[in-house]
């Protein structure tokens, strides 16, 4: 019953150390004390608040080493892969020879990649699904781009 009570004395310790030393929700953060190993638990925004969280765990008095399951859940990731995403489509598809520029506009959402715009022969569609269907982070892709015909005049 003993150990139980210190067990129970250095979690709370540990959760009170890092309620006051961070800016972390510690809510999120579930802290389990078992002979003197520290188990942190549960999810934080970046890298830099769960180091954070393992450092404050350390450093409290009777603390001999930690388990760190801590997980990151960036939150709004979606945004920030379909902002990557959308530049490496719009990268590819300058790089590609074939597609006119600024004529094949790019959407992005949850990695679902919707190519529109109007390009005036068959093979630079073709030339742009290609180079936004072998993005990396591209889970599927809609056509809605626009072949118009095109008739050069001539003298």
């Amino acid at each position: 019953m003993k150990q139980l009570f210190r067990n129970h004395e250095l979690q709370k310790r540990v959760q009170d150390a890092i309620n006051f030393k961070s800016p972390l929700n510690a809510a999120t953060i579930v802290v389990l004390a078992i002979d003197g190993v520290i188990i942190l638990t549960g999810t934080v925004d970046s890298y830099a608040r769960k180091w954070r969280a393992e450092d404050i765990a350390k450093n409290v008095a009777g603390v001999s080493t930690g388990v760190d399951a801590i997980e990151i859940n960036p939150g709004s990731a979606d945004d920030k892969i379909d902002l990557e995403i959308t530049c490496r489509v719009l990268t590819a598809l300058k790089l590609n020879f074939f597609v006119p520029a600024n004529q094949v506009k790019v959407m992005v959402q949850r990695g679902h990649v919707t190519l529109s715009g109007e390009v005036h022969r068959p093979f630079q569609k073709e030339a742009a699904l290609k180079s936004a269907g072998s993005v990396t982070g591209v889970k599927a892709l809609t056509d809605e781009v626009i072949v118009t015909a095109y008739a050069p005049a001539y003298c």
